[in-house]
């Protein structure tokens, strides 16, 4: 234990697990998890644990792979995936942008 945290080796077959799901998962635009976030996944899923983090890309590829998730807020306080009045996700201000652009033709 580390400050209340197990430490776990990144096994050969953890590495294979994690280079697996990059593989998968991995799109520049839509999803770029790097392959350390591919081995926190690979491990949780290994140990039948939770998986804590405030990286969205890496909620949303543990939630494809039926990996349960704690969704922690970013440096802004905004959650992933939850849209919010004072700061809207990517998609709302996108959508909002494009509707507003409609409406200026």
């Amino acid at each position: 234990m580390v400050g209340g945290l197990r430490v776990e080796p990144v096994t050969e077959r953890l590495g294979f697990t994690a280079g697996r799901l990059r593989t998968r998962h991995y799109d520049r635009e839509r999803r770029a998890i790097s392959i350390a976030n591919c081995i926190a996944l690979a491990l949780a899923l290994d140990l039948g644990d939770r998986l804590a983090t405030s990286d969205a890309a890496l909620l949303e590829t543990a939630r494809a792979e039926d990996c349960r998730v704690i969704a922690l807020p970013d440096s802004l306080g905004g959650v992933a995936g939850v849209a919010s009045p004072e700061r809207p996700d990517k998609e709302s201000s996108d959508d909002a942008a494009g509707e507003q652009h409609a409406l200026t033709r």
